[in-house]
């Protein structure tokens, strides 16, 4: 037996490698994210123990006199006994044995840590676990449907060899066990090589995660296989390939050897040369209701990776749009406080680092009490005046806020609607006048617990005896963040405040490329697992349809019309299996806004009419060109040896 299926996978190299190729794909996405869940539960654990230890309780008694191979280390410490067992599992038990007849005084466990291994009521490792199991699901369920198609067409392809091998003698058992075993060695190659490949992919991915995120990171992310976390995707791909190479096996006793051996190529007596359809478009149609089984899988598969696509998409869109809308990022790329006394330091600073926009100003503060009926929107009974020296003698009174109070909303308003006068202390400002114009860099004061005043610089000495200095700049510079370390080393400028909004900037973009490539990574995969079923899938059913266009051609019908009739058959099965995903992708999008705008104010619905459309075109793309390669290769047979081929 082995013998004939050693035959059969080296003289079949195509199907072979495709079949592998399907496998090896599969596992190697679903223990991909079994590895990377496992490397992020490595690094929290690193985390937790650098930071607050790795012992697992923390006992305060008498425990001189224990001894107990269960514990792998135990430290004296401040008058306590830091313990750490060999079997996190078993902390519990063996600190009550432990503590059994003993006088411990308090026992206080490492909550954070036992969290990250199912211990205690924050339980992050099941969140974890749960996690990846409704993830390795969703997926499981893609790729097993892409995966049985696979084996399935293998099958039906080889319905005359099922026949020739009934005729010689061969029960329906042993028949089983040839298809079974042949999925096996196939399953086993696939299963290693996508082993391999998701190490390399994880290797690669947390490389570029450290890279980008590094500033995020107190550790670097490493390579970490912890066991549970590896054993559910591993276990789910072996249950894939099972079922997968068991459930077309059903068909194999339902198949009768003369009729196997019988003729079944399609007669096209019914076809109407008068008809105003074209007859490319006829027989493309003809040729889809009689193969609509075989292309019932093709529908599969287009609807798998298209829903994928689109809805991955969805997610994307609504995140990068909700962080774009509602995390204030500002314009400016640095920005520098400073006490009073060293306030002539900023333009020093500025000079330095060069700048392509700068604003610096001194400002002071004070409390005040307007009356309600100066505002518009957002009364409150005290406020707090921000007093700037940048001129003008004006209110700023355009807000752009982001509000929490039950969802996140963006408002942008104007606050007061009239304010010719304010009473700061014992003085009292007049002549104001209510300005829409917000200056470069004081997006940060302009809230709604702070009204803003901009005076001139003899009014602000007057009123201001103490004062802070702020810069705020826009830069080219490359070197900002080394500059600004060395700028705190510097003993004249210890007492400076900064913040690197341009490299805070830079992390949310990471933040966005890293969560880009993770989503569109795993939709990459589910992808090309289907186009690689799809092609295995058409260029199968095409082969065997060598006999149909013989007898086309010897009618006279020309390559050209052979094509375009294909082009449009390839039409009909894309857009039957594109038009299947419309309505479930419009559902998720309803979905995934209805979750969305419970928390953020979103304004309305997005729909990505032009990725629906590209999956579309893609879709075509692929099962035509399959449909049309394989076409091609059959021209190299002359018509006789078409028309007599026994695909045996």
């Amino acid at each position: 037996m082995l013998n004939l299926i050693i035959r059969y996978l080296t003289k079949n190299k195509k199907r072979t490698f495709v079949s592998i190729f399907g496998i090896t794909l599969a596992s190697f996405l679903l223990i991909s994210i079994g590895i990377l869940f496992s490397s992020f539960h490595h690094y929290l654990v690193y985390k937790v123990e650098s930071e607050i230890g790795d012992y697992h309780v923390i006992i305060d008694g008498n425990l001189k006199k224990y001894n107990d191979y269960s514990i792998l280390n135990i430290k004296y410490k401040e008058s306590r006994y830091y313990i750490k067992f060999n079997n996190i599992k078993k902390v519990y038990d063996n600190t009550e044995k432990i503590c059994f007849k003993r006088n411990c005084n308090s026992i206080t466990y490492n909550n954070q840590l036992l969290s990250l291994y199912g211990l205690g009521k924050n339980n992050l490792f099941n969140t974890f676990k749960q996690i990846l199991i409704v993830l390795v699901c969703l997926l499981s369920f893609a790729t097993f449907l892409i995966v049985y198609n696979s084996f399935k067409i293998s099958l039906n392809s080889r319905k005359r060899q099922v026949a020739l091998l009934k005729a010689i003698g061969v029960d329906n058992y042993n028949l089983y066990k040839l298809f079974f075993f042949e999925s096996l060695v196939i399953a086993i190659f696939g299963l290693i090589l996508g082993f391999m490949f998701s190490i390399v992919f994880c290797k690669l991915l947390i490389y570029l995660v450290n890279h980008l995120l590094f500033e995020l990171f107190n550790n670097e992310l490493c390579l970490s296989f912890y066991f549970e976390f590896i054993f559910i995707p591993f276990l789910f791909i072996v249950l894939i390939i099972i079922f997968s190479s068991l459930l077309p096996l059903k068909n194999i006793k339902k198949y009768k050897v003369m009729q196997l051996f019988k003729d079944d190529d399609i007669c096209y007596k019914n076809i109407k040369f008068n008809s105003k359809i074209p007859f490319e478009r006829y027989l493309a149609y003809l040729n889809f209701k009689r193969n609509n089984i075989q292309y019932r899988s093709v529908i599969v598969c287009i609807f798998i990776s298209v829903l994928l696509f689109n809805c991955f998409s969805l997610v994307l869109t609504y995140g990068i749009k909700s962080i774009k809308e509602y995390v204030k990022i500002p314009s400016y790329d640095l920005v520098i406080n400073v006490d009073g006394k060293d306030y002539n330091k900023l333009n020093d600073i500025a000079s330095d680092i060069g700048f392509t926009k700068k604003n610096n100003f001194r400002f002071c503060e004070f409390k005040t009490h307007i009356p309600r009926e100066n505002y518009l929107k957002n009364y409150k009974d005290s406020l707090n005046v921000i007093l700037t020296d940048f001129g003008g003698n004006k209110i700023i009174n355009n807000y752009d806020e982001i509000d929490e109070s039950s969802k996140i909303m963006r408002s942008k308003y104007k606050r007061f609607k009239n304010l010719k006068k304010i009473v700061l202390d014992d003085f009292t400002l007049s002549n104001l006048s209510l300005s829409d114009e917000v200056p470069f860099g004081f997006t940060d004061f302009v809230n709604k617990d702070n009204i803003v005043i901009n005076v001139s610089s003899s009014k602000f000495d007057e009123l201001c005896f103490s004062y802070k200095g702020a810069l705020f700049l826009k830069t080219n510079y490359k070197g900002l963040d080394k500059y600004l370390d060395n700028l705190i080393k510097n003993e004249d400028y210890k007492d400076i405040a900064y913040m690197n909004v341009k490299k805070a900037r830079e992390i949310i973009n990471n933040i966005v490329l890293s969560i880009e490539l993770f989503l569109y990574g795993i939709t990459f995969l589910v992808i090309i697992i289907s186009i690689s079923s799809v092609v295995n899938i058409v260029s199968t059913n095409i082969s065997f349809r060598n006999k149909e266009f013989a007898k086309l051609k010897s009618l006279g019908l020309c390559d050209d019309k052979i094509i375009m009739s294909l082009f449009w058959e390839s039409l009909i099965i894309v857009f039957k299996g594109w038009l299947y995903t419309v309505p479930f992708i419009f559902l998720f999008d309803k979905f995934l806004y209805d979750g969305i705008k419970e928390v953020i104010d979103f304004k309305g619905i997005i729909v990505n009419y032009d990725i629906l459309f590209l999956s579309l075109i893609v879709s075509l793309l692929v099962v035509f060109l399959s449909i049309a390669f394989t076409h091609y290769k059959l021209k190299s047979k002359s018509l006789i040896k078409n028309i007599i081929d026994t695909n045996i």
